[in-house]
């Protein structure tokens, strides 16, 4: 979209909000969507968890905190690693 299209499509009001967000708050990107989806992966972990008390013993393994993607990679290192079940290895 060109500078032109945008102001079209958005008023200065509009614009001057979302700036004032993301100079709050950080852009916009696809760090904020793979932080919710880990928060979701980790939610489902804890209610299947929760789920499984009512068995002696429980068949389900207690819940680990899922990695968010800036803790994952740093750079080139990789600071995590993943087994078959996407459970965080120490590694890297």
């Amino acid at each position: 979209m060109t500078v032109e299209e945008m102001l079209h499509r958005v008023s200065s009001r509009e614009l001057t909000e979302w700036i004032a967000y993301e100079q709050k708050n950080g852009p916009l990107g696809h760090q904020y969507s793979d932080d919710v989806l880990a928060s979701i992966l980790e939610a489902l972990h804890t209610n299947t968890f929760v789920a499984g008390l009512q068995y002696d013993p429980n068949p389900v393994p207690e819940p680990k905190r899922v990695p968010r993607p800036p803790e994952v990679m740093q750079g080139e290192e990789v600071q995590f690693g993943f087994d078959a079940l996407g459970d965080a290895l120490p590694g890297g």
